[in-house]
């Protein structure tokens, strides 16, 4: 990996943060660059394809909602992490975690607390 490509790499990561909506055209117009450049630059740093790659990144940025704002939307989740429809978001957070977005957040949310050994406990009220 050379200096340069790591460095449009993170660069790419910076925007893509910014606006997880972009498609991989938008995100390469937006970046001066042509989209197979884009394309072949996401595969090497990561060994994914950039679907793939930007389906994870728009994946955790949704997990990271889910536990921060628990009173968030289904939603509002699926857009704040990219998503145009919440039905595909769904779609995707099933296929990932085998759970539905709601289930994955009462599970792991506020209520779910982690002991010394890093194992998981609940807490009741």
């Amino acid at each position: 990996m050379s200096y340069q490509s790591h460095g449009l790499f993170k660069q790419v990561c910076e925007e893509f943060a910014l606006r997880l909506d972009l498609s991989l055209k938008e995100l390469a117009d937006h970046l001066g660059i042509d989209r197979h450049t884009l394309s072949n630059l996401v595969k090497k740093q990561t060994g994914m394809s950039f679907r793939h790659w930007s389906q994870g990144q728009r994946l955790d940025r949704a997990c990271r909602v889910l536990l921060e704002s628990p009173t968030s939307t289904i939603k509002e989740v699926a857009f704040s992490a990219g998503y145009r429809s919440p039905q595909v978001f769904v779609r995707a957070f099933r296929r990932q975690h085998e759970i539905t977005p709601s289930a994955w957040r009462d599970r792991e949310g506020p209520s779910v607390r982690r002991n010394a050994a890093g194992l998981r406990t609940t807490t009741t009220t």
